[in-house]
Formats: structure tokens, C-alpha cells, sequence
């Protein structure tokens, strides 16, 4: 019985310190809350050019629109897309990152510098709500 009381005593502790150390980083002002941003398909490149520093590309169906890729490299991730079959691909080639999403008919091709996986899914997650504004 006396081990019980421990365990629950270290349960509650703990407890109380996350919730008392999310308090003091919330009033001193560290805390670091994500701003989720609402982006339309056609403010999507300039948004990733400002923010991250990625190039991009939209096509839809057979159109290239909003693009600051160069042909060649649109080519080669159409091809990867469509000859792996996914909705989502990412290639690390030395310091550069290539990404592409597809949904439906829409495809997004983005290159450029990524600084962390963090910044990867912040990307991914931009891009995933932008498309889904897009009729498919």
C-alpha cells in the first residue's frame, strides 16, 4: 500500500509541474503557439517563396499554372509521382528538397532548402489545406 501512495504522489507531481511550467512559459511570453494560416491555391507559391524560400509550381490537369520552376525539373517530379503511384513524395538530394503533392487532377511541385523536418511538415501541411479549397 505504501508503494501506491508513491507512485500516485509522482503521478500528480508531475502533473502539476507541465501544467505550472505551461502557465509560467504562457506569462513570460516563450510559449510558442502555431498560427495556422489559410492559404487559396493561387497565393500558395508566393507564400511559400516569402516564408520558406521554395519555389513552386501548380499544375492542374495538363496546365502549368503559377510557376517559377523550371520545365525540366516539373517534368521529372510529374514522373516520379505518376510512375510510384503516390500522393505525396519527397526527395533529398544534398542540400536541396523536392515535393510533390497530388490530389485528384491537382499537382504541386515544390524545390528548394529545407532547414528541418519541422519546416517539411509546416510545407506539407500548407499545401494540404490550400488543395483542399481545389474541386477535383
Amino acid at each position: 500500500m505504501n508503494i501506491f501512495w508513491e507512485i500516485m504522489l509522482s503521478f500528480v507531481g508531475v502533473v502539476a509541474g507541465f501544467l505550472v511550467a505551461e502557465y509560467v512559459l504562457d506569462r513570460i511570453g516563450i510559449r510558442v503557439v502555431s498560427q495556422k494560416t489559410k492559404v487559396s491555391i493561387n497565393e500558395l507559391p508566393d507564400f511559400l517563396n516569402r516564408k520558406f524560400l521554395m519555389k513552386c509550381a501548380i499544375i492542374i490537369g495538363e496546365k502549368k499554372k503559377f510557376s517559377n520552376l523550371e520545365e525540366h525539373e516539373i517534368a521529372e517530379m510529374k514522373k516520379l509521382v505518376e510512375e510510384t503511384s503516390c500522393n505525396e513524395i519527397a526527395i533529398f538530394k544534398e542540400e536541396n528538397c523536392k515535393l510533390a503533392i497530388r490530389d485528384g487532377k491537382v499537382l504541386v511541385c515544390v524545390l528548394g532548402k529545407v532547414i528541418s523536418m519541422k519546416d517539411l511538415a509546416e510545407i506539407s501541411e500548407v499545401i494540404h489545406r490550400s488543395l483542399r479549397g481545389v474541386g477535383k
